[in-house]
């Protein structure tokens, strides 16, 4: 039986629709663990009511992301080594650079090992969650195939979830 791996990218949802259009993703495809690969998931600013406030789908010390989570039966584990902390760098060079390195300086190439271990270790099935709508323009994608190629020799089998549906990537 082929494994699945799921990624997914909440700003595929309008704002309003957000959380719950992710929540429901991922019960409808039985997603039993989301990996946030979020450099920061965590609101700039909790207290603020603007773009920055704390929000439903942020990692949060009450409420937010988790708790959603938890309520569906999803548990929530955040990976901030697979963060791409160099968001203006389109063609995501660095973070390409460090995921080919097999130097442990570099915090991708720790984090795609302990990603590799969960996913190996576990009966659970998986899903890597981003910001970005589109799977081809965000990290999630180097992650996943990077995973993939290195420690699943090809062998996983990619989905990316939006809100027009399931789609196989890889």
């Amino acid at each position: 039986m082929t494994q699945t791996l799921y990624t997914i990218g909440y700003g595929s949802w309008p704002t309003k629709k957000r959380i719950a259009g992710m929540l429901d993703a991922l019960e409808h495809n039985r997603v039993k663990s989301l990996v946030d690969i979020r450099h920061s998931p965590c609101a700039s600013d909790p207290s603020a009511s603007g773009n920055y406030s704390a929000r439903d789908w942020n990692l949060q010390a009450h409420g937010g992301i988790e708790e959603h989570l938890n309520s569906r039966g999803i548990e929530y584990r955040w990976i901030m080594e697979l963060g791409n902390p160099q968001k203006r760098d389109r063609e995501m060079k660095i973070m390409r650079a460090h995921l080919e390195s097999k130097d442990d300086r570099w915090p991708a190439v720790r984090g795609l090992r302990m990603l590799a271990e969960m996913v190996r270790d576990s009966e659970l099935t998986f899903c890597l969650l981003c910001a970005c709508a589109e799977y081809g323009a965000c990290h999630r994608h180097l992650v996943a195939e990077k995973l993939n190629a290195l420690y699943f020799s090809h062998a996983l089998r990619t989905v990316d979830l939006t809100k027009s549906g399931a789609t196989v990537v890889g």
